[in-house]
């Protein structure tokens, strides 16, 4: 399971995230970790859940470019960009991680394209169930 919150505070925004990473039966520890699901580029703040893939090209993506308003439509269309990058840069366009961003004293999460604003607090989180019979 993985895990993404944030509080926002009228001074300041908290992130927090979970620190396991893992990919099928193998886990990576701290010191293997280039790409976490917590980061900061320049002043923004990104948490991401589900694919670390995504999260990787996410990161990359951002080398690049940026979020030109901190707004739902800035980060919309920042998230359209990414889509359209995504699929130049892999063939795949799927967007399928939930994000979280922090930046400027504002916070806003994202699933899909369905970009919103947390005015208190919010968690987003991935839960995998495998059953064997």
């Amino acid at each position: 399971m993985s895990v993404v919150a944030a509080r926002v505070y009228d001074d300041r925004i908290e992130v927090a995230a979970d620190s396991i990473c893992v990919r099928g039966w193998s886990k990576m520890n701290s010191a293997e970790k280039k790409h976490t699901k917590l980061f900061r580029f320049k002043d923004l703040v990104v948490g991401g859940v589900g694919k670390s893939e995504e999260i990787s090209l996410f990161q990359r993506y951002m080398k690049s470019h940026m979020i030109k308003e901190m707004n739902e439509d800035g980060i919309l269309d920042f998230l359209i960009e990414f889509k359209r990058w995504k699929k130049d840069f892999c063939g795949d366009d799927e967007i399928e991680n939930r994000y979280i961003l922090a930046s400027k004293g504002q916070c806003y999460s994202t699933n899909g394209f369905f970009v919103f604003c947390v005015n208190d607090y919010y968690a987003i989180g991935i839960l995998k169930w495998i059953i064997y019979a």
